[in-house]
């Protein structure tokens, strides 16, 4: 058994609300772990650690990944390729950069809680933008992939308003049978945290609850699964603020038009709701 296909992406974009979708299908197989950062954090374990701590309840699924926001990593197209070879099916989902941006600055103002505004934030922590230079990204794994090999969708215009038909192309993609999948899932929301001590044991590098953790329990996922169920029983849902029109385009004038063009010519798609504003 290996794996065959790989979401890489992007963060911020309905990548666990895909995860909890495709997971349902009886002939895709995906880690209940979402995120497992294998290819980043613990790449140095080996592929059959991969293999043995995530995919060891795989049966006879036809279609094996993960999905894992990894397209901004420097090393992930290189060790993609290396380890499930060139033929691997990879895509993607694609959000307005400057949304992404926003939604990831208030993901982790909440966790770090740090007292930014997102504009401060967008000079001091480069991430925000990196992970919206969607075509630079792109580039970098079509170095290693074919074209036919990858495919992306567009937030706005298919997860949001095509659901349907996007889950439909994803399931022909991957090649297996066509059926009728619950969309209506959410699996992410705005939270801010119900205990802000548990918060900094749960995410403060380095992490508290993690090492605590290994003393009792060898087994990873189990670990995993722990510290998504504290994180679960202590997020409160909020209202999350919305980005302005003129502040959205004003962050993508400054960050991303560039690449938002030379994105056009790789999709072959028009993002014109993303700039013109």
């Amino acid at each position: 058994m290996s794996l065959n296909f790989y979401c890489i992406g992007a963060t911020k974009s309905g990548t666990s609300t895909i995860h909890d979708i495709l997971y349902n299908h009886p002939d895709i197989y995906l880690p209940v772990i979402k995120e497992t950062k294998f290819f980043s954090l613990n790449y140095h374990k080996g592929y059959d650690w991969y293999l043995n701590t995530y995919f060891k309840k795989h049966k006879k699924e036809k279609a094996v990944g993960e999905i894992y926001p990894c397209m901004s990593s420097l090393e992930a197209p290189k060790r993609l390729y290396e380890t499930l070879g060139g033929d691997i099916k990879i895509f993607g989902i694609l959000r307005n950069p400057a949304d992404r941006a926003y939604s990831n600055y208030l993901a982790q103002k909440r966790i770090l809680n740090h007292n930014l505004s997102f504009q401060e934030a967008l000079k001091k922590l480069p991430y925000l933008t990196e992970k919206g230079l969607y075509a630079r990204n792109i580039l970098r794994f079509s170095e290693y992939f074919q074209s036919k090999n990858m495919r992306f969708y567009i937030f706005e215009t298919e997860f949001i308003n095509n659901r349907r038909e996007m889950i439909d192309d994803i399931q022909d993609f991957l090649t297996v049978e066509k059926i009728k999948l619950d969309i209506d899932i959410k699996s992410n929301f705005a939270w801010q945290p119900r205990s802000k001590i548990l918060n900094r044991l749960l995410f403060k590098k380095p992490i508290i609850l993690d090492k605590v953790l290994r003393l009792f329990l060898t087994s990873t996922t189990l670990r995993q699964k722990l510290r998504l169920f504290f994180t679960k029983i202590n997020s409160k849902k909020i209202s999350s603020p919305k980005l302005t029109n003129s502040d959205r385009q004003d962050v993508i004038d400054k960050y991303f038009y560039q690449d938002i063009l030379k994105l056009e010519k790789i999709l072959g798609k028009d993002l014109s709701i993303w700039y013109n504003l």
